[in-house]
């Protein structure tokens, strides 16, 4: 579990780990931190994803999408003591094999999605990008990368903030990319060509159990 301190006027950033232990902790801590009107942003993208085995039960899992609903039900039940000017915010990396329905959900956070260079990359080049297991590592499936930016693109317009979040700036932390904090949607600085940036510009903006 991995959090920032935080007053009522910053964000309390938090990530879930792959366990109940974990998806529980972070659930009272995004919850009080609610409470006392804290804004919240929470990454869902350590989860395993939908149908992936869990083995202790031999069951599917539900995948990430299916824990944001938790959340996003036990935080939608809460009053803030203070009003906050931006909703709470839900981040899923854009390699997760439940890219799809994280953009599909209908939600009360800000959704957003956590991009590489390489991602970019591959958007400017209608190329298609690997979809990677969070458990394993392994790719298992492939996305055309404009596609699903344009998804990005229609799931955030009705925000005035940005849906992306750039995950290659924590390499200066030192942070390992799958257990990074979501950066400050100011400190985007990717290379986009001159038409990217455009549309970049133009998006205004826009996670059961996972065990073994």
């Amino acid at each position: 579990m991995t959090t920032t301190p935080s007053t009522p006027s910053q964000t309390h950033t938090l990530i879930i780990e792959d366990n109940l232990e974990s998806i529980f902790d972070i659930l009272k801590e995004a919850v009080l931190a609610h409470r006392d009107g804290i804004r919240v942003s929470i990454n869902f993208s350590n989860i395993r994803a939908r149908g992936d085995i869990i083995t202790s039960i031999q069951k599917p899992s539900q995948g990430a999408v299916s824990f944001l609903k938790l959340f996003d039900k036990a935080l939608g039940t809460i009053d803030s003591k203070e009003k906050k000017e931006k909703p709470d915010i839900a981040i899923l990396n854009v390699d997760h094999p439940d890219i799809l329905e994280f953009l599909s959900y209908e939600s009360h956070f800000s959704m957003k999605v956590g991009v590489t260079k390489e991602f970019i990359k591959a958007v400017e080049e209608d190329a298609m990008f690997e979809l990677v297991d969070p458990r394993t590592g392994q790719k298992v499936n492939q996305l055309n990368a404009r596609g699903v930016y344009d998804l990005i693109s229609e799931k955030t317009m009705s925000s005035d903030e940005s849906g992306i979040i750039y995950l290659d700036e924590a390499s200066n932390l030192n942070i390992p990319q799958r257990e990074q904090q979501p950066l400050n949607e100011n400190q985007n600085s990717l290379p986009f060509t001159e038409e990217s940036k455009t549309q970049a510009e133009e998006i205004i903006p826009p996670p059961v159990v996972a065990m073994a």
